[in-house]
């Protein structure tokens, strides 16, 4: 009797033991950890820098959440990015570049380039209303970058089924209210959860308008539980509130203002977290994607400090690193086939055209690269605002499905400088599109300043697709005018510019146009502005036109890439040389101007650029006038006699033939901020010019001169302090330009 209770209380706590070892496993395999991955825009680099370390410690979720930037590194590592294929993603990334609309000059039609980095603002008119923008960035090349890195996610009907579950956090703008995104297209969400208020354009979805989910939850820790993760482990990147010594952007000030009930929900997710990783991120700027290494840095440091909490807590509830392996995402890192193009979006003959303009030939294999250069192509055409893309595998290669946002054409763009020889200045453009034959296009600049100007530009194309067109233009431009001697400035006065042309133009790619045209010139020298009386001396040509342009730089100022060559030949047919001081009227016989420019980038080192540069002119003239002279020293919009040399002050030595070479060492300490030296030298020869009672002698000789200029290149136009030196007379002189030229 005894050694059967004996032996039925061995069997029974035998028994206990192994239900209490099944629960044990069974709660191991159970627990589910959750990742939290906050906004914080660059600084949420950082977390990057977190995962890498909770990689190499076993330490994989099986639910991710993230907001903005969050949702960006969450989304990609639930796809099966790892930490380093992040990291990597992260540093080659041109992340200036994709958060703002500008597009590069390599995508903008070579006869439209004059119409290029001349304004800030543009809004397009709508059924005949001005419609102001609903963001600073809509996110014309964000859009396609997103469509790259998140192809892999294309093969899944929802984020459940990615290798980890995943959500987005977004804000639905009317309403408030938070949005959890867990299927449609990968990348929508993203664009959603981080579309800043004021900065990025909304998003919309589904007719729902969604902004970012910061603003509702910028730490989504109850998205993860209610995901089903029984330990949340959160990378907050999110950062305090702002003190006023600490804002240093328009982006700082939007957060800090709309940061307040944020900050109050922040705390509750972190309360709900178990663990949380805060990178010492303070310090940094929302906007700081130029130290994308030591923002990784201190991710990674945050995570060691709390890694061995981290790995206690989880031993505390039976939880261990398993052997879990997720592939990584098919990556095409090689040329495919594309043998069906779709698009949507737009109507079926606006489809076509566009077919037409992209020209995919299905017997030609293309990369990555070639898709993302044919769609930012599209868009320097301005027939459609937004494009993105999927890729779909078919039957011998692919089925390139793009999605386009029609464009409506018409636009109002505003922009504003400041120039020391031009003086303050507003522009203000209108662009026009279809108004008289479809494909046209016409541009109307008027400047507002001391010295005002209009110009009017038409452009017509054959077809959709030729690059072959004509162009009819016309000008009235009005600038200072300096007469020098003895290294000063002794007279002042204005010339002013009438002029139309009409030219014929070819392209065969986007770097090379040549246009071939006639036209009407006529200028005077006045004195002052509102009085015709005071003009001194007036020409009136006939001319014929040649021009002949490569520009091949990768942006109009500081070019750290590229080369341009120019050549620009001007034939008098027929004119009138006018001095009412001296009662003479003079025929003047068959002229010719030629003028040639080229130059080139070379670089040095990865921040360090050389450029070589060349200009050389020559005038047919029997005699000289201040009307029709070339002029080194500063260079001056639309206005071709006009020539940049260094040490020289705007309009300091007229020519009728020159010759100049120089050097520019151009350095980049921090992104977009420049300096530079430049060194030229010349040869320069001028046939006497009369000026009234004034005469400029005959002269010839040989210029030299230096100058060290310091830049900056903003979104509202590039900003230029010079100091110059001219080594001939050993005057000194500065230069100061604000905002775009025109």
């Amino acid at each position: 009797m005894f050694l059967l209770q004996g032996l039925h209380q061995k069997v029974t706590g035998l028994l206990l033991c192994l239900v209490f070892f099944t629960l044990q496993v069974s709660a191991q395999h159970d627990i589910k950890l959750g990742l939290v991955l906050s906004g914080g825009g660059a600084k949420g680099i950082a977390q990057i820098g977190a995962l890498k370390v909770l990689e190499e410690a076993g330490i994989q979720p099986d639910v991710i959440t993230g907001t903005s930037i969050g949702s960006i590194v969450g989304g990609l590592y639930a796809l099966g990015y790892s930490a380093d294929s992040l990291a990597s993603l992260a540093r080659s990334a041109d992340w200036f570049d994709y958060f703002n609309d500008n597009l590069r000059r390599s995508f903008i039609p070579a006869e439209e380039l004059i119409h290029t980095d001349r304004t800030v603002l543009s809004f397009p008119i709508v059924k005949g209303q001005i419609e102001l923008p609903k963001g600073v960035v809509q996110g014309k090349k964000l859009d396609i970058f997103l469509s790259e890195i998140t192809l892999p996610a294309n093969q899944y009907a929802n984020f459940d089924e990615f290798p980890i579950p995943f959500r987005a956090l977004a804000t639905d703008f009317e309403t408030g209210k938070a949005v959890v995104l867990k299927d449609g297209l990968l990348k929508d969400a993203i664009r959603a959860s981080m579309s800043i208020p004021s900065i990025f354009e909304p998003i919309l979805r589904d007719s729902t308008l969604l902004i970012d989910g910061g603003w509702v939850r910028n730490l989504p820790v109850q998205d993860a539980i209610q995901m089903g993760a029984d330990f949340t482990i959160a990378v907050d990147v999110g950062g305090v509130l702002y003190k006023k010594e600490e804002v240093n952007s328009l982006l700082d000030i939007l957060n800090q203002s709309g940061s307040y009930g944020i900050a109050e929900n922040n705390s509750y997710q972190v309360d709900l977290a178990d663990v949380v990783i805060r990178p010492a991120i303070d310090d940094y700027s929302t906007l700081g994607f130029d130290r994308i290494d030591s923002l990784l840095l201190l991710g990674e440091q945050a995570a060691r400090r709390m890694l061995p909490f981290l790995k206690q807590r989880l031993e505390q509830i039976g939880w261990k690193p398993e052997a879990r392996q997720i592939s990584a995402p098919q990556v095409i890192d090689y040329k495919i086939l594309i043998k069906q193009v779709s698009i949507s979006g737009t109507s079926e003959e606006q489809s076509a055209a566009l077919l037409r303009l992209l020209s995919f030939n299905p017997q030609r294999a293309y990369g990555l690269a070639d898709i993302d250069q044919s769609l930012k192509q599209l868009l320097g055409t301005r027939f459609v605002r937004k494009a993105d893309y999927e890729l779909e595998e078919m039957e011998g290669g692919y089925h390139l499905k793009l999605r386009v946002t029609p464009q409506d054409g018409n636009f109002v763009n505003l922009g504003a400088n400041y120039d020391i020889d031009q003086k303050a200045g507003l522009l203000l453009n209108l662009a026009l599109r279809n108004q008289l034959i479809a494909g046209d296009k016409l541009h109307l600049d008027l400047r507002l300043s001391e010295f005002p100007s209009l110009w009017a530009d038409y452009l017509l194309r054959f077809s959709s697709k030729s690059r072959v067109g004509m162009r009819l233009s016309g000008l009235v431009h009005l600038y200072p005018g300096f007469t020098y001697e003895n290294n000063k400035r002794i007279e002042e006065f204005q010339i002013h510019r009438y002029s139309w042309r009409l030219d014929a133009f070819a392209s065969s790619d986007r770097a090379m146009s040549a246009s071939i045209g006639v036209g009407m010139e006529r200028f005077s020298k006045n004195e002052n502005f509102f009085n015709p009386d005071t003009e001194e001396i007036k020409l009136f040509q006939f001319n014929n036109y040649l021009n002949f342009f490569w520009d091949t730089y990768n942006r109009k100022h500081f070019p750290t890439t590229g080369s341009l060559f120019e050549l620009e030949a001007r034939l008098a047919i027929t004119g009138r040389l006018t001095r009412p001081f001296e009662s003479i009227i003079r025929n003047e016989p068959v002229q010719g101007v030629a003028k040639f420019s080229f130059s080139k980038v070379f670089p040095l080192r990865s921040k360090l650029h050389l450029q070589w540069y060349n200009e050389a002119g020559t005038l047919s003239l029997d005699e000289g006038n201040i009307l029709q002279s070339f002029f080194l020293g500063r260079d001056l919009e639309q206005a071709q006699t006009h020539t940049y040399f260094a040490g020289l002050r705007y309009m300091e030595q007229p020519a009728t033939s020159f010759y100049l070479s120089g050097l520019k060492f151009q350095y980049e300490p921090l992104s977009n901020i420049f300096a530079s030296l430049y060194f030229n030298v010349g040869e320069f020869q001028v046939e006497e010019i009369k000026l009234g009672e004034q005469i400029l002698p005959a002269d010839r000789g040989v210029l030299w001169g230096t100058s060290f200029e310091l830049g900056w290149l903003t979104l509202a136009g590039p900003v230029k302090f010079a100091t110059e030196y001219n080594l001939g007379n050993g005057g000194f002189s500065f230069y100061l330009h604000l905002g775009h030229y025109f």
